[in-house]
């Protein structure tokens, strides 16, 4: 029972860890696309 439980507990953190990972690239990539938007924002203004 106590190995069982052990494997759950690293199949969670490696399931979060990718979860984490995942967001963080698709956070990295809106931040991006928001730079790159407000630069061309401001570019169009001047």
């Amino acid at each position: 029972m106590g190995i069982n439980n052990e494997i759950f507990k690293a199949l969670g953190a490696v399931e979060m860890l990718l979860a984490a990972l995942s967001g963080a690239m698709i956070k990295n990539q809106l931040l991006v696309l928001f730079f790159i938007s407000l630069a061309v924002f401001q570019y169009g203004r001047q």
